[in-house]
């Protein structure tokens, strides 16, 4: 799998990073939910686990990021509940836009 140049960003800031953090989180959508809980968690939310969200709190993937940017500073890495706001701030985004496209096709 090869990146092309437009996936890459021109500069680094905390900004950038969490954007393109947010993308792999997205992306990689790996949802663990036992059966039993799966209808009942679309009401309360509260027995599905995003493995993709949580990977900021792992030591090692934090080390990693560090490891390839050394102008990352460690309070840069967003917590999961920073992670959830962003996902759902990117959503409400992304749902206007579709909103005001959808008005204009279907006025």
């Amino acid at each position: 799998m090869g990146l092309t140049e437009d996936e890459l960003p021109d500069t680094f800031d905390e900004s950038t990073f969490h954007r393109y953090l947010l993308n792999f989180i997205v992306a990689d959508d790996q949802v663990s939910c036992p059966f039993h809980f799966c209808l009942r968690s679309v009401y309360t939310h509260s027995r599905c686990v995003s493995k993709s969200i949580n990977v900021v709190e792992c030591h090692e993937f934090q080390v990693l990021l560090l490891l390839l940017r050394s102008s990352l500073k460690e309070t840069m890495i967003p917590h999961h509940t920073k992670l959830h706001e962003l996902i759902v701030e990117a959503w409400k985004h992304y749902f206007q836009v579709l909103k005001a496209n959808l008005a204009v096709l279907f006025p």
